[in-house]
């Protein structure tokens, strides 16, 4: 089974959600599962856009990239999805600060957990022989790197049945560089399907 990394459809180094965690509770949170208070009764995390966005094309995008590795979604992605992918992943409430305006969104912690990936060396990781992913699978947080999320082709599809606006790229451990296409072609990116 294909498996892939998510970005908001509008990629670029400028297209990402800031927040500040000076203590690590966000970290320790969205990405380690572990409980906080600081999020008990549905407080919400609040972010802020970078340069991207504005107040009226940030209506455009359902998925969004916070600069630590967990997902957050539109509220169209998940009152479309939200109840197919709950069992895998436990939605927060997330206010997205642009400019002087606010939008609710919903940020998630990946709560389908799985041994995918294994160190080779200091440099070097890899997909485990024996890693056991099924098409039941929506989105999985690796158990041994933390830091890394990936989804699936199930996940896909869901995704593109429900028209939501979320760019699909293969997974690569390596960062992902979007080429450059000179003014005088019309060369698009193509997914890889």
């Amino acid at each position: 089974m294909k498996i892939y990394s998510v970005y908001t459809t509008g990629k670029c180094e400028n297209a990402l959600l800031d927040l500040k965690d000076p203590n690590g509770v966000i970290l320790d949170y969205f990405m380690l599962g572990i409980e906080s208070n600081n999020f008990k009764n549905a407080h919400p995390l609040n972010v802020t856009t970078q340069s991207f966005f504005t107040p009226e094309t940030i209506k455009n995008y359902d998925y969004f990239e916070p600069t630590m590795a967990f997902p957050i979604f539109s509220d169209h992605a998940i009152n479309s999805i939200g109840e197919v992918i709950s069992p895998q992943m436990e939605i927060h409430p997330c206010r997205i600060k642009i400019g002087a305006h606010t939008i609710d969104a919903h940020a998630g912690i990946i709560l389908n957990r799985k041994a995918v990936f294994e160190c080779v060396d200091d440099y070097k990781i890899q997909i485990q022989k024996d890693a056991k992913i099924t098409q039941d699978d929506l989105i999985i947080r690796d158990i041994n790197n933390p830091q890394i999320f990936f989804t699936t082709e199930s996940f896909k599809t869901i995704c593109q049945t429900h028209k939501l606006n979320i760019k699909f790229q293969e997974f690569s451990l390596m960062k992902q560089v979007e080429p450059y296409d000179p003014p005088d072609t019309q060369h698009q990116i193509q997914e890889i399907k």
